[in-house]
């Protein structure tokens, strides 16, 4: 996986990532793995989590904790947003802001 392909894991801010693939992310960026933890499905919140059958307790990282700490890793202080996808497309838009200027 590349750095332009993990920012594009990311923007999704709905996503959850099994370890394995939260670590190719974690690489790809140049920072230090995150650890991940059990999910299970929330049935009973309003827009909590919905695992995939077979996929419960699965040890995992979302794509919101991988944009907030790749932002931090590089001092970055993207704004806050009130919804999960809006806030992953702003890690992701500071993620790419960021390293277009890093490369000119």
């Amino acid at each position: 996986m590349d750095r332009n392909e993990a920012i594009d894991c990311i923007e999704d801010g709905h996503a959850i990532y099994l370890q394995d693939v939260a670590d190719e992310i974690c690489e790809a960026l140049g920072m230090a793995l995150i650890k991940g933890h059990p999910f299970y499905s929330q049935p009973n919140i309003f827009k909590g989590v919905m695992m995939e059958e077979g996929y419960e307790g699965a040890i995992a990282v979302s794509s919101l904790t991988l944009g907030s700490v790749a932002c931090r890793r590089y001092g970055l202080k993207p704004r806050e947003c009130f919804g999960r996808g809006s806030q992953g497309r702003i890690y992701a838009q500071t993620l790419r802001e960021y390293f277009d200027k890093e490369a000119k």
